[in-house]
């Protein structure tokens, strides 16, 4: 159970002495200081009380003196702290959110004295500025991640006030688009041409996202064994393409991988074992030093772009209706959950930090889930 900020802490040694310990704040820095030692819990109870009244304020002991950190400060701590030396895109969309929308509205505020109607008027500045609510939701995410930050990690606010405020503006539930089993054939047709037509199959029959497929190298690959790895997720860094960390710690994991799956990457292997020739014929060098399974010219990262581009432009000229690039994860987790695959293996499969995500966002376009259900209790009620 979490102690109360500010309550201090009491520890006992082996002689039989007590340690009086409290947080404070030093030079802008949260520390855990020693009060001295006692001869009894009673007496060591008595130096953090005696140490509340140095280090805190008077009018408000739930926090210290110099912990009265503004909006605007805080940010800038946070996201070169705990979120900088994560990955680049998250820094990036974080800052974002922040400064366009929150800073503006409460920035010169003291973060321990922010209120939910501050949080209302932050959320309503960014309706004004034409912000969806999608967007908004996400900033509010981000800004209750900061603030449970400095709850939980450092102890500089008693509390999370985005936790318990209203959504003041919702959107349309996205409708995810997938392709049913008898659709799947006329996609791989459609893609065919395409020298990523091995990838786009690859993503429909493994789940993997977009970045994680780029990122896939030879080495994280087992065809014997029908099984790969996922280790990375390509990124952009400077205006290079580079090998990156995958989107979460759940999001690097192991992938059985069906037939189809193996057919593709086989294809794949023998085409881009022609292109390097192609390339040592033409005297081009071969531009891949990672050994990368999908890659653009002789060699070089693809963008994500182009194969989103490519995609989209393939089904258009076939006729067919338009569909993301990252559909092709929701159609495989579909079809998988309408064929019976455990849910807990799906979502171990998409890499989601937990099943919950899985059902959320599948649950309402597999009706045969619901069936079974219904089916299991008349079973259970026939027995």
């Amino acid at each position: 159970m979490r102690r109360d900020f500010g309550s201090g802490s009491v520890a006992r040694y082996k002689n039989g002495r007590f340690q009086a310990r409290l947080r404070v704040v030093i030079d802008g820095r949260p520390e855990r200081v020693s009060l001295g030692y006692a001869a009894t819990r009673r007496d060591a109870i008595r130096l953090i009380n005696e140490g509340r009244k140095r280090y805190y304020d008077a009018a408000d002991h739930k926090l210290p003196r110099g912990a009265a950190h503004t909006v605007e400060s805080f940010t800038a701590r946070w996201l070169e702290k705990a979120i900088k030396p994560g990955r680049r895109s998250t820094h990036r969309t974080y800052e974002a959110m922040l400064r366009l929308y929150v800073l503006p509205v409460i920035g010169p505020k003291r973060l321990d004295g922010i209120t939910r109607g501050d949080v209302d008027d932050v959320q309503r500045y960014a309706h004004d500025k034409g912000v969806s609510p999608t967007t908004i939701s996400l900033m509010l995410t981000v800004l209750g991640a900061m603030l449970r930050h400095a709850m939980d990690k450092e102890e500089l606010i008693s509390r999370n006030v985005v936790a318990g405020c209203d959504r003041l503006y919702r959107g349309t539930p996205r409708r995810y688009q997938f392709l049913a089993p008898e659709d799947v054939p006329a996609m791989l047709s459609a893609v065919e041409p395409s020298p990523y037509a091995n990838l786009y199959s690859v993503l429909l029959f493994t789940g993997l996202r977009i970045g994680e497929a780029l990122a896939l190298r030879w080495t994280d690959v087992d065809l014997d064994r029908a099984t790969l790895r996922v280790e990375h997720s390509m990124a952009t860094v400077d205006g290079k393409r580079v090998l990156g960390e995958p989107k979460t710690q759940k999001a690097r994991r192991a992938v059985d991988l069906p037939p189809e799956a193996v057919a593709a990457l086989s294809r794949q292997r023998k085409l881009q074992m022609v292109e390097q020739a192609r390339a040592g014929a033409a005297g081009v060098p071969w531009l891949n030093p990672h050994g990368l399974i999908f890659t653009a010219s002789y060699g070089s990262p693809a963008s994500d772009s182009t194969v989103r581009k490519e995609f989209y432009r393939l089904l258009t000229a076939a006729g067919l209706p338009p569909m993301r690039l990252h559909d092709l994860r929701h159609s495989c987790a579909t079809i998988e959950l309408a064929a019976g695959a455990p849910l807990v293996a799906v979502s171990e499969q998409l890499g989601h930090a937990k099943p919950s995500i899985t059902l959320n966002v599948y649950a309402h376009a597999v009706p045969s889930m619901r069936q079974a259900v219904a089916e299991a209790m008349h079973r259970a009620l026939q027995s």
